[in-house]
């Protein structure tokens, strides 16, 4: 996984991105956003903010084994190019690490977590 490591530091800075982009891809722009996110930064309110994090998947890392602390209490949009099975594995490993909001796309399946008008309590 990348991105965890400049996501991690953000969080104990006490930032918080307003999302993350889960990317599950060899893809060359999916690889060098992840690697390159934490050098852009946005305006909020006159503070430097991050409007969005980035982790990309590797094909070997396995999604339930992974440390995805990082991603308590955020929104996640999951992105892969490598199967439902995978989407729906990582996208799982997401909600048990603790995201508030899961969103995914894959092919004609679209994941949401929580439900639209679930219970939060």
């Amino acid at each position: 996984m990348t991105g965890e490591r400049a996501l991690v530091a953000l969080r104990r800075a006490g930032r918080n991105p307003h999302g993350v982009w889960v990317t599950d891809s060899d893809d060359t722009y999916a690889r060098a956003t992840a690697r390159e996110w934490p050098m852009h930064r946005f305006e909020k309110r006159g503070q430097p903010d991050h409007q969005a994090a980035h982790l990309r998947f590797d094909a070997n890392d396995i999604p339930e084994a992974l440390d995805l602390r990082c991603v308590v209490g955020l929104t996640c949009h999951v992105a892969t190019d490598r199967g439902a099975t995978r989407f729906n594995r990582i996208f799982d490993a997401l909600i048990a690490a603790g995201a508030a909001v899961v969103v995914g796309v894959h092919d004609d399946q679209v994941r949401m977590h929580p439900q639209p008008g679930a219970s939060h309590g």
